[in-house]
């Protein structure tokens, strides 16, 4: 059990809160110095040109038509897919990129070869040229994509460049695993890998027929998918499946994926004057399964610290807090959408929603039947997936912790209750019980023997006392995740709560120098504030709560309503 306050006794409440007075302003005094402080002399000797920068916004394009090795069948636009993300970036999005570089077979920066070291030269300067955490980054690739053994015998993905060999894939070719660590080793966590190419044999992608021999010997998953690799401040998206096709369009004139990207750049689907990353693939996703016939399924995977998006084009509308939710399930595309009951049409690829509470409905048109039906808590600004929304949600919290609580009322604590208790406490939540609030029970016991408390009697004798009370707490109330660093840096999810409710109360006490024994019974109310943090892959989760109680004296000789307050650690378990 873990425990957020721990005590040798439960003594008097004003020697536990100087102690953590004490060590709050010991805390606050070392932030103030860390804040306020001046630059060392080694902080001194740093240039302007190394502060941080103002937020850039970068791409890098990449697209290789033609080979040198015959072994690799030319591909006829993979060239000026790249040249028309980099005209796109360069020319049409608002604002324009900041950085910009483009590199194909057949027109390139500097009329270099596509080769690996160039490849990994440029990836160089790109890392080069992003200083800040809040750049926007854009790394597109259209090409051949490959499966070679690695030196460990395992299959492994790679990206042909214009002078790969086919019998030395390994070092003439990219491997995907180092292209993924020199993207993660970009500074900004608002950056994007587009890859239009594929691993399936076909279409974009050619294997030699030893690896082919090699892929029939073995069973289950090659290698994981890249959507399973997916780390902080990172997007990738991928034209299809790695055993779908990529596909080309000699009516399009571009990868069909690509064409559609670019197609869904000028799609403001959430009408917010801005054109998202995830709003343009979601229009290009839907596009190309129809135009494939269902044969290229796009896929996208992303996480990212804060809810703001990556806008590509566009300024959003001030004050506008909508949101959106995106589709990316063909068996739901055909449904009816209502959004608080308005029907908003064909689901398809998605479809913008205020922020707050929403009440989401879809419908099966032929059936006549609700396959969803629900109030959801749409952040502002956010972009969620339905398939998320349909997940088996956990909706219960089973909590254990202890409380250290005091009276607050002068009277009370002379008479009847002198000492702060430490006490278990079992609790209870129910999230969305009622429309769109959680509903928290909780109950706790606490016991103090003469030992540890000494109060008055009516005649003003100090008495030892036994004290034993019981609490019984019901209330609603909501909570909001929010975005914490260090936490979110290791998939944690961090929420703040509020929730308010009636208390019920029993207690006991009796006298050992009277001998006198009595109880009564009392109820109020009670705030609760507090801040919890989730791992959701174990569904465990640690929090603290401040508890704040108003209550009606059941004793005659005391104030008619007393406070008493509380601070609660804990920890608990979804399901």
């Amino acid at each position: 059990m873990t425990y957020y306050y721990l005590v040798r006794k439960a003594g008097l409440l004003e020697e536990c809160s100087n102690r953590i007075a004490s060590a709050l302003a010991f805390y606050l005094k070392v932030i103030a110095i860390l804040l306020l402080a001046g630059p060392t002399d080694a902080a001194a000797t740093v240039s302007e040109k190394d502060e941080p920068a103002e937020a850039q916004r970068l791409v890098l394009a990449i697209g290789i038509s033609e080979f040198d090795d015959p072994f690799w069948s030319d591909l006829k636009f993979a060239g000026k897919d790249a040249t028309d993300m980099h005209r796109f970036f360069t020319q049409q999005a608002t604002p324009s990129f900041d950085w910009a570089a483009l590199l194909t077979s057949d027109q390139s920066d500097s009329q270099r070869p596509v080769t690996k070291q160039y490849l990994e030269d440029t990836l160089l300067h790109l890392q080069q040229a992003n200083r800040s955490e809040q750049d926007i980054i854009i790394l597109y690739i259209s090409t051949h994509g490959t499966v070679e053994l690695d030196d460990d015998g395992k299959p492994s993905r790679y990206l042909v460049m214009q002078d790969t060999r086919a019998s030395n894939i390994r070092s003439t070719a990219i491997r995907f695993d180092d292209l993924m660590s020199a993207f993660r080793s970009l500074k900004s966590r608002k950056k994007a890998l587009i890859l239009d190419s594929c691993y399936s044999g076909v279409g974009k992608s050619v294997i030699t027929n030893a690896m082919i021999e090699e892929i029939g010997k073995r069973k289950g998953t090659l290698f994981p998918d890249i959507f399973d690799e997916v780390a902080r401040g990172e997007y990738i998206l991928a034209a299809s499946r790695w055993d779908q096709t990529a596909q080309e369009s000699d009516t399009l004139q571009n990868g069909i994926y690509t064409h559609y990207l670019l197609e869904g750049f000028g799609q403001d689907q959430n009408h917010d004057g801005a054109v998202s990353l995830r709003e343009a693939h979601s229009y290009a996703r839907t596009k190309t399964y129809l135009e494939t016939g269902g044969q290229q399924t796009p896929n996208e995977r992303s996480f990212v610290e804060d809810t703001d998006p990556i806008y590509i084009t566009g300024q959003k509308r001030s004050g506008f807090d909508g949101s959106y939710l995106y589709n990316y399930l063909e068996k739901l595309a055909k449904l009816d959408v209502y959004i608080n009951g308005v029907y908003r049409g064909k689901l398809k690829g998605g479809v913008a929603v205020p922020s707050g509470a929403v009440r989401v409905k879809l419908v099966d048109p032929k059936l006549e039947l609700a396959a969803l039906d629900r109030v959801y808590k749409i952040e502002p600004r956010s972009e969620e997936s339905f398939s998320n929304l349909l997940q088996e949600r956990q909706l219960y919290h089973l909590e254990l912790g202890y409380k250290l609580g005091d009276y607050l009322s002068r009277q009370y604590t002379d008479y009847y209750a002198s000492s702060a208790t430490l006490a278990p406490e079992l609790r209870f939540v129910w999230d969305d019980a009622i429309w769109i609030y959680n509903l928290h029970g909780s109950i706790a016991r606490h016991t103090l023997d003469g030992s540890q408390e000494t109060v008055k009697t009516r005649s003003g004798i100090l008495t030892r006392t036994d004290r034993r009370e019981w609490e019984l707490y019901l209330g609603l109330g909501q909570r909001h995740q929010y975005h914490v660093w260090p936490f979110s840096a290791r998939k944690l999810k961090t929420f703040g709560f509020c929730h308010a409710g009636v208390l019920g109360q029993r207690i006991e006490i009796h006298r050992q120098v009277s001998q006198e024994s009595f109880d009564a019974h009392t109820g109020g109310l009670r705030l609760n504030c507090g801040l919890e943090a989730q791992v959701p892959l174990l569904n465990l989760k640690v929090g603290s709560e401040a508890q704040l109680s108003l209550l009606a004296s059941p004793f005659r000789n005391t104030e008619s309503l007393v406070l008493k307050q509380a601070i609660v650690g804990y920890i608990g378990a979804n399901w």
